[in-house]
């Protein structure tokens, strides 16, 4: 019996993805392993787009999904109501061209995700990915002196909060128990406790934690002083053999700035530490 791309598409957890060109891709091979032969021309027409190779176009970049094209595909795939939201969102997150569309898209791909998560845990762990502040926060209960005081935390920071927000995120932290607080000292304090994402939460949570620290990270540039910051940038030509090294060089440092952390003992500031790396060109 011939396994349909509704059933398959079971298989693949569609909010573990933010790009669908991926879900897509990774889609059509389990198909190809459960169904042999199996091919572009075959993924399309189950895809209600037509015995063609748009599929394998849309696949590779040389096409994107349209509104049309997108009714066809969630029909195809019949996907509940909450996967298929989610899906229709990550078209248009990924299509969008303006900033700001591309912001919305994803604050609704991460409401959506956490409408699909069942543990309140989860639902935790992706509020605390999709702000900056919250981690921050957590570190600043690590400062020496710290104040578990709204206005002395706002005066802190550089990037503006609302006392709201400052008090949610407290709270949200006690709940996800990563501070807890000391009736000794009169305020909060960090616990033992690492976040150690579900991964349920982990795609989709880090990736709008990310995006959110680069809009920080370029809005420092203007906000904070020059000799409180350092930023460097370059571009290499490498091999792809040298990819992987680079990789493990930049893995070593952060093991680095964290055994610096460990040494600190009166620690007085929160700094936040982004190194990334990607390519501008295209693999072979």
């Amino acid at each position: 019996m011939t396994v349909g791309i509704d059933q398959l598409s079971r298989d693949l957890d569609v909010a573990q993805y933010s790009n669908y060109r991926d879900y897509l891709k990774d889609l059509y091979l389990l198909a190809k392993e459960k169904r042999k032969p199996y091919s572009y021309m075959q993924f399309s027409t189950d895809l209600n787009l037509g015995h063609s190779n748009v599929s394998w176009l849309i696949v590779t970049g040389r096409r994107r999904i349209t509104e049309a094209s997108l009714k066809k595909i969630v029909s195809g795939l019949n996907l509940h109501s909450l996967e298929a939201r989610y899906f229709r969102y990550m078209v248009r997150y990924n299509n969008s061209k303006k900033v700001e569309d591309k912001k919305r898209f994803f604050r609704l791909l991460l409401d959506t995700r956490s409408e699909m998560v069942d543990s309140s845990e989860s639902k935790s762990q992706l509020r605390y990915l999709s702000n900056w502040f919250h981690p921050v926060i957590r570190e600043m209960c690590g400062m020496e002196e710290f104040y578990s005081e709204e206005r002395w935390i706002m005066s802190r920071l550089y990037s503006k909060l609302l006392p709201r927000e400052v008090k949610e995120s407290l709270n949200l932290l006690e709940e996800l128990g990563l501070i807890k607080y000391s009736r000794n000292k009169q305020r909060h304090i960090l616990t033992e406790k690492h976040l150690g994402p579900k991964k349920e939460v982990v795609n989709i949570g880090m990736e709008g934690f990310h995006r959110k620290m680069l809009e920080v990270a370029a809005d420092s540039i203007a906000k904070v002083p020059e000799d409180r910051r350092d930023f460097n940038a370059l571009s290499v030509s490498i091999s792809e053999e040298q990819v992987e090294e680079l990789k493990k060089m930049i893995h070593e440092f952060c093991v680095d700035a964290m055994k610096l952390e460990e040494k600190s003992t009166k620690p007085d500031q929160v700094y936040q530490v982004n190194v990334h790396m990607f390519p501008f060109t295209r693999g072979k």
